[in-house]
């Protein structure tokens, strides 16, 4: 006796950006062409939860250096976090397409979460010894500039890896076709057992 089994994901990563997402394509073409593309405009809010948890942005004018080294450590952290949080919050969603104890299921999700790679971010925030030899209001300034291109990094970085796992039936998404109407992309996953007599 044969039983199949059909799960979606247990959340859909919407996407907006995928209207025009060449999915057949491959290399560089395809590379060239996520990065043009851009984010879409939900990954701004992206944008304003790190700008409004930043210890940098909120340093005024005069600022110690003591001070602005405390705040360029939190914020390298909360970029490595959020960076962090967006690959297991993936990896959890792709595990949930089956209950724990469905071992054969859990083993080909745990092979396909080691597939889902990394955000292509690295920090740039930099706080050398050329940087700390520049006045403190120089140095806070320059910081601050820092933070803002890698919040701006991160969010290009981040529509890029989603529709590359969109791209791949890694994760499932919401295509925008336009106000009023969306098309779902969802991805199934086959599940065979079978009894011996």
């Amino acid at each position: 006796m044969k039983e199949t089994k059909h799960m979606p994901v247990a959340t859909a990563v919407a996407a907006s950006a995928l209207d025009s997402a060449p999915h057949a394509k491959s290399g560089t073409d395809y590379f060239s062409h996520l990065q043009q593309a851009g984010a879409p405009k939900e990954m701004d809010a992206l944008v304003e939860a790190l700008h409004g948890r930043s210890k940098l942005l909120t340093l005024p004018q005069g600022s110690t250096i003591d001070s602005i080294a405390a705040a360029y450590g939190q914020d390298l952290d909360l970029l490595r976090r959020y960076r962090a949080g967006f690959r297991q919050t993936i990896e959890a969603a792709i595990r949930a397409r089956a209950n724990e104890d469905h071992i054969d299921a859990q083993t080909h999700l745990s092979e396909l979460a080691k597939k889902v790679g990394d955000i292509g971010h690295d920090p740039r925030l930099d706080l050398d010894e050329t940087a700390l030899k520049l006045e403190p209001d120089v140095l806070r300034e320059r910081m601050q500039t820092e933070f803002r291109e890698d919040v701006e990094d991160l969010k290009a970085g981040l529509t890029i890896w989603l529709q590359e796992l969109t791209a791949s039936d890694i994760v499932s998404a919401v295509e925008w076709l336009g106000p009023t109407a969306v098309k779902y992309h969802f991805f199934r996953m086959e599940s065979e057992r079978g009894e011996r007599s």
